[in-house]
């Protein structure tokens, strides 16, 4: 938007910015950068500074040793009239002179978590689509989760053709991450479902729910939006009797 004066070298051409009101996001700016060398404070960064070092201090040491060697041959004297400290530096020297041998490890790549497709017969399923009334014509087999035992802690939804990408590109693809969470794992005490509706999945589900919904007024939006403590009084009649029907509730 406001480039430098060395734009010309900088190929913006490879790069992509897009806008906030163009695509209703936060905005981004797309590029490529190619690294050229190890962080300094990474592993590898710190063996090659080590190893800087360590070269320099040869350099000097050899330097040292070439000119008591200098020495020697102005004096005329044998290598075993040096002094003791002087042919102990140079012993010294000489053993550093010879190239350590750095055995570099590599680093631990982390491993995405598995993208599990649900399947007809999954046993969480049964209860959140009696808690939601969820209808059958919901597509179970575009949700998955992101492991294979345990606790499932987010359900995640895609449309078919990213399912079907997923899919027969298990193995040969790294996917980060896709698709939006539609409902997330809250162990409550006294409710029938384990399971909450998450606020980013909300509207692709939406179509599909028959029950848990209450239709509410401007007034009580008002309400949800000002209220410290909105409690059920300061709603709507109408509001308060349909949330009341829906089961437990706490007035």
């Amino acid at each position: 938007m406001w480039p430098p004066e060395n734009v010309d070298k900088l190929n913006l051409q490879r790069c992509i910015r897009m806008l906030p009101h163009h695509e209703d996001s936060g905005g981004f700016f797309v590029a490529v950068i190619e690294k050229t060398d190890h962080l300094p404070w990474s592993k590898l960064g710190r063996a090659k500074k080590e190893e800087t070092h360590s070269q320099a201090e040869d350099a000097d040491n050899k330097s040292e040793t070439s000119q008591i060697k200098k020495m020697e041959t102005d004096c005329g004297r044998d290598k075993t009239d040096i002094p003791d400290k002087k042919r102990e530096v140079d012993d010294h020297s000489e053993a550093e002179m010879v190239p350590k041998c750095k055995k570099m490890k590599y680093q631990n790549v982390y491993k995405e978590d598995p993208f599990v497709f649900f399947k007809d017969d999954v046993e969480i399923w049964p209860s959140i689509q009696s808690f939601y009334g969820v209808i059958d014509e919901f597509p179970l087999n575009q949700m998955f989760t992101r492991c294979y035992v345990g606790k499932k802690r987010n359900l995640y939804m895609v449309n078919s053709a990213v399912c079907q990408i997923v899919k027969l590109c298990e193995g040969k693809l790294k996917v980060i991450n896709c698709g939006v969470k539609v409902w997330s794992r809250s162990d409550a005490k006294g409710v029938e479902c384990d399971f909450r509706l998450a606020q980013d999945g909300i509207y692709c589900i939406y179509p599909y729910l028959t029950c848990r919904k209450v239709d509410i007024t401007r007034d009580d939006v008002r309400v949800l939006l000002t209220e410290e403590n909105p409690f059920s009084s300061k709603l709507f009649k109408d509001t308060k009797t349909a949330i009341e029907a829906l089961g437990k509730f706490l007035k």
